[in-house]
């Protein structure tokens, strides 16, 4: 693709919004807070009175490396090399500022996994099958080496506030009463897999998120197909 291709293109901005009031942070992991440090003046704001040491405004931010829209270097889940743990390898040195911006890129092909997204048990992931995967190819032609595979689920409808927001996490990991999210059960022959979800593996398989990166296949998680 040249640049000046792109002078037509509309921008989609895939990442979700992050709010303390939103499920963006892994149950157990920090939560995300966004508090102010200093006003342009003391008053009294609605978690108390404001600090104020000159006429700006200024914030901070509490936030988990894997809040939100984001992707998992290899280091996630790869030990480093010479550490004695299993699995272990030189992508375990592949911090995220390491991973080469053009592993970050590239045509996107949209696949519909909608219909998957209520078909899970209670505390358990339907898959996202190689089977799922070809029917696609079958319809639309194969997929390519270093293409984006976004599976769309539609599990964004419940990155919302209030108990419907429990669905997006809470209620398939923690307390069990909810079907969890699609997931992928095999390594994709791809540069870049993206979901809409917390991550693009299932609640019941942790070792496939493992292989994926071992792979050097590198995810943004959570980003919201529309």
């Amino acid at each position: 693709m040249h640049l000046t291709q792109l002078t037509s293109a509309r921008v989609v901005d895939l990442s979700v919004t992050l709010s303390e009031r939103l499920p963006g942070t892994w149950p157990g992991h920090m939560t995300y807070a966004h508090h102010n440090w200093n006003w342009f003046a003391e008053v009294d704001g609605p978690t108390g009175r404001t600090r104020s040491i000159g006429p700006y405004q200024t914030n901070f931010l509490v936030i988990d490396e894997h809040c939100g829209t984001h992707f998992d270097a290899p280091t996630h889940f790869v030990p480093p090399e010479g550490s004695g743990l299993p699995l272990a390898g030189p992508l375990g040195a592949e911090t995220g500022d390491r991973v080469p911006p053009e592993d970050l890129m590239g045509p996107a092909v949209v696949m519909d996994m909608r219909f998957l997204a209520e078909d899970g048990k209670p505390g358990v992931s339907p898959f996202i099958t190689d089977e799922h995967v070809r029917a696609w190819e079958g319809e639309h032609g194969r997929l390519n080496e270093g293409e984006v595979v976004l599976f769309r689920t539609g599990w964004d409808r419940h990155y919302v506030e209030g108990e419907e927001g429990l669905r997006y996490m809470d209620g398939s990991l923690v307390t069990g009463d909810a079907p969890g999210w699609p997931g992928k059960t095999s390594r994709p022959v791809v540069a870049l897999l993206g979901a809409e979800r917390t991550t693009a593996s299932s609640i019941l398989n942790p070792g496939r998120h493992g292989d994926l990166l071992r792979g050097a296949v590198l995810r943004l998680a959570r980003s919201v197909s529309r």
